[in-house]
């Protein structure tokens, strides 16, 4: 490989974007070398520049003055997009852009007029054009047609407007608006009604009227939203949202299934695991830690599966330790609950209050048809798909993965329905 192939690069803004281009750029772009980190944090430009083996860099005027590279690739707060963009081109240096492009199209405009100006290659950094999934859609869309290609979160609105009628497709819209209205509602008053109730009622103001409280309950609504909104302003990406709070949440998950299986899980390892969850995911997302090269941290940054794995981890030890520092619950107060769930698992302390209760042995069947309800929902999803992107092969994998859970779900619901 001949040096005047590779190209020289700065990495300007080294927060989370900088580590996910740092590693396609090792994993995916050998003729890509990086040569230079820029932040306002030192701390931040040093472990980048360790990391990529390229010079630290406090300020891009600096970098631009001393640095040695062809091209930046701008990974800065979206007002500070323009100033950075020109003084780059101003010098001659190919830039690459973080969308979006700027805060408002007379920026956009001055940006372009820089970039021909200064005669060198302008991009912004819409990478999911490239995405197989999203290069077949945009090959089943006839030439001439709009189609948001450059963006893999808009290609499900690319499928709707191709194959939908029109009737249809205002249907399939208005479920859209009325599902994610639905999903706000039911969030905002739960968040509301958590805050009012478990912490306000009980701990801040307790003895007041109805009033007063729903009063609270309202201005807590306002506060959520207003929080909502400012995550959802400084969020790009809503499958990176979706990922974070999965992990956010993805701790309690295993003792919210626990505490149906075994009489010893209580409010409080729930609690904990929350807790734990929380933190961990904000610790892991935002320290900028550094990990060793591995299938959960490829070039050193910790993917979104790695992090779930150990949010998940951490979280299933910190409930497990709450439960061996305090106290076992009274079986006693577990009787009512158990007389009318009939649990399975190791309820055995509990079950020894009440004889009469004839333990439900059908576990195998249960979990069967829990699984089989996922592998038949899933190929009839991930089937459906396929189809509208034309590959047949996996069109019948999905069918035969819908069908078999299908058969499983009837034979569990049938074994159930004998043990009743």
């Amino acid at each position: 490989m001949a040096d005047s192939d590779r190209v020289k690069i700065a990495l300007v803004g080294c927060g989370n974007i900088a580590r996910a281009h740092w590693r396609g750029i090792s994993y995916h772009a050998p003729l890509i070398e990086v040569t230079a980190a820029v932040d306002d944090d030192p701390e931040r430009a040093a472990a980048m520049a360790e990391r990529t083996g390229g010079a630290a860099f406090s300020s891009l005027g600096d970098a631009l003055g001393s640095g040695d590279f062809d091209a930046v690739d701008l990974m800065l707060p979206h007002d500070l997009h323009e100033q950075a963009a020109v003084e780059a081109l101003a010098a001659g240096k190919h830039v690459v852009l973080e969308k979006p492009m700027a805060m408002d199209l007379e920026s956009c405009d001055r940006i372009l007029a820089a970039a021909e100006s200064a005669g060198t290659v302008f991009m912004i950094a819409e990478q999911s054009q490239y995405w197989p999934d999203v290069i077949k859609a945009g090959e089943m869309i006839e030439a001439g047609e709009v189609i948001a290609r450059t963006d893999g979160e808009r290609a499900y609105v690319v499928m709707m407007t191709r194959f939908l009628p029109v009737g249809l497709l205002g249907l399939v819209v208005a479920s859209l608006l009325a599902a994610f209205m639905s999903t706000i509602d039911t969030h905002v008053n739960l968040a509301s009604s958590f805050f009012v109730n478990d912490i306000y009622r009980r701990f801040l103001a307790s003895g007041r009227g109805a009033a007063h409280y729903v009063l609270v309950a309202r201005l807590a609504s306002v506060a959520v939203l207003a929080m909502g909104g400012l995550l959802a302003y400084h969020s790009s990406s809503i499958s990176g949202l979706f990922l974070f709070f999965l992990a956010f949440l993805g701790g309690v998950g295993p003792v919210y299934v626990a505490r149906w299986l075994w009489w010893r899980v209580r409010a409080s390892t729930e609690i904990t695991a929350m807790l734990a969850s929380a933190a961990a995911t904000l610790i892991l997302t935002f320290a900028g830690i550094p990990w060793p090269d591995s299938p959960l941290s490829p070039a050193g940054e910790l993917a979104p599966e790695g992090r779930l794995c150990l949010v998940v981890a951490f979280s299933m030890i910190c409930a497990a330790c709450s439960m061996f520092v305090t106290s076992a619950p009274d079986p006693r107060t577990l009787v009512g609950s158990y007389r009318k769930v009939r649990p399975l698992g190791a309820w055995g302390p509990v079950r020894a209050l009440a004889p009469e209760v004839q333990p439900d042995k059908q576990m195998g069947a249960a979990l069967a048809g829990a699984a089989g309800g996922l592998a038949a929902t899933y190929g009839v999803l991930f089937g459906v798909g396929c189809f509208f992107l034309g590959d047949g092969l996996q069109v019948l994998a999905g069918l035969v993965v819908a069908v078999v859970g299908g058969a499983v779900v009837v034979r569990a619901l049938a074994d159930l329905r004998e043990a009743d």
